[in-house]
Order: structure tokens, then C-alpha cells, then sequence
């Protein structure tokens, strides 16, 4: 078996690729979405509504949702990828049909169209995958919800955005196949030397999947796309101070979202 790579290498080593785009990045999300109005970073971390998530992780989705837009397209509006998907969240214009409304290089409408999409992601796993989620909980969280809700559940989400919920339930599948108890899972870890903490389950579970091809349309990309993410928040955590923070995206790093008073200064 290959090497494990644990959460922290994957998201740390994807970093260093963001922070060199940092001040580019850093100048477009500070721009207002409209005259007076929120910046493009706090915009995209305050309105999605996410209303039938459970409320922590509605939190931590609208807490990397200016990641993903930077992961996605370093927040130029104007990006359009290979395969057609355009502007701050790459929306293909199938899905953007299907989910949202107006002008497809709009904030506003790409990120309407998000909260239909996770709604349709959040009934996916509920309706397919309650089982295999309930299983890995149980297995690698010893019933701790709260952790495995940031830990595990909130990065399947993430994946659905660039994989399809299809594809991650069949990954999810293969996992659960591969652990029939706690047995199996102490077995392997303590055969590869490893030890898995917190998101580092979903990097095992990413990792087994290139072993095993679980899924042969959750290729590369799709496995490196969660920690991509995480690393663009790193990367904005690390570049911005903590007044920084407050006034850009309007929240401090103790997870408040403070009243910026912008009449100052």
C-alpha cells in the first residue's frame, strides 16, 4: 500500500499554491458585490441560507464558501474552465439551468444556484448514503456527531460540489465495504502504521479510493479538490490579519461574526 498522506500534508502543500495568488485574490474579494454593499468575501460567507442543514454544518459550509470560490476561480467573474464552467464558482450552464436564475457570471445568481445545488447534495447523502455516513460515525467517530459533522460530513458535501453526489455515494460505499467493524479499521491502521484523527478519515477515504478505484470517475481532481479547498481558507487565514478578517469577511477567528463598523479609520 501506498504511503498514508494525513490531512494536514494534503492541505498544507496544496496552501503554498494559493498564497502566491494571495494579493490578486485578496483584491478582488475585497471589492463590494455592489455599491456600499458586503464584499465579495463576506457576501459569499453570509447568504447562503443552507436552511435545512443542520446548523453546524451550515457554519462550516458558509465558512469555506470563500475558499471554494477562490479554489474554484481565484474570484475572477470572468473565468470560464476546458469544459465550459464560467465565472466565481464555475458553474457548468446545465447546472446553473437547472438551479438558478439571470445572468450566470453574476455573484448573487451563482451563489442562489449553490444553495439549491447543497440543498440537492444535502438530500442525496440523506436519502442514499444515511446508512454508510450512520456506519462511519459510528466506526471511526465513536458516535461523536459534532466531530464527525465537521470532520467528515461537511467534506463529502464539499466533494459533491466537484464530483456529483452519484459519484461520492459510490465511494462512500466502497469504504464502508472495506470496514465490516472496528476490528478491520485498528487491523489496517495498525498494519500501515498510521493513526487517523479528525479529517484525516476522509483522507483515508480518498486514498483508498485511488487503491481501489471505488469509483472510476472520482479521478484526481476529485480526490484532491476537498484539501484544495481547506488550503485556500489556510492560505486566507494565514494572509489576512484578524482585523483583516473581521472587516473583509466579517467574522474573527473564534467563528464570531462581529458588526463591522466601517465609519472609521
Amino acid at each position: 500500500a501506498a504511503r498514508f498522506v494525513s490531512w494536514n500534508e494534503r492541505v498544507v502543500a496544496a496552501s503554498e499554491l494559493f498564497l502566491k495568488d494571495m494579493e490578486t485574490v485578496v483584491a478582488e474579494g475585497v471589492k463590494p458585490v455592489y455599491k456600499g454593499g458586503p464584499t465579495q468575501f463576506e457576501f459569499l460567507r453570509i447568504h447562503l441560507s443552507l436552511s435545512h442543514f443542520e446548523e453546524s454544518a451550515a457554519a462550516e459550509i458558509r465558512r469555506l464558501m470563500p475558499a471554494l470560490a477562490v479554489a474554484e476561480s481565484r474570484l475572477k467573474p470572468d473565468a470560464e474552465s476546458g469544459a465550459g464552467a464560467v465565472g466565481f464558482l464555475q458553474m457548468m450552464r446545465s447546472t446553473f439551468e437547472e438551479h438558478g436564475t439571470g445572468d450566470i457570471y453574476s455573484l448573487e445568481n451563482q451563489l442562489a444556484a449553490a444553495d439549491s445545488l447543497f440543498e440537492q447534495f444535502r438530500r442525496t447523502l440523506e436519502n442514499q448514503c444515511q446508512p454508510l455516513l450512520d456506519k462511519i460515525e459510528a466506526l471511526f467517530f465513536n458516535g461523536d456527531h459534532a466531530a464527525f459533522v465537521k470532520d467528515f460530513y461537511v467534506p463529502c458535501v464539499l466533494s459533491c460540489y466537484n464530483a456529483g453526489p452519484g459519484n461520492v455515494r459510490s465511494v462512500l460505499e466502497g469504504f464502508t465495504h472495506e470496514f465490516f467493524n472496528i476490528d478491520d479499521i485498528h487491523r489496517y491502521l495498525s498494519s500501515n502504521g498510521i493513526a487517523v484523527v479528525e479529517k484525516d478519515v476522509f483522507a483515508l477515504m480518498v486514498q483508498l479510493e485511488k487503491e481501489f478505484d471505488w469509483d472510476p470517475q472520482y479521478g484526481t481532481q476529485s480526490r484532491g479538490y476537498v484539501p484544495k479547498v481547506y488550503a485556500a481558507r489556510m492560505a486566507l487565514d494565514t494572509d489576512l490579519s484578524q482585523e483583516q478578517r473581521a472587516h473583509f469577511l466579517g467574522e474573527l477567528p473564534n467563528g464570531s461574526h462581529p458588526a463591522v463598523d466601517t465609519s472609521s479609520g
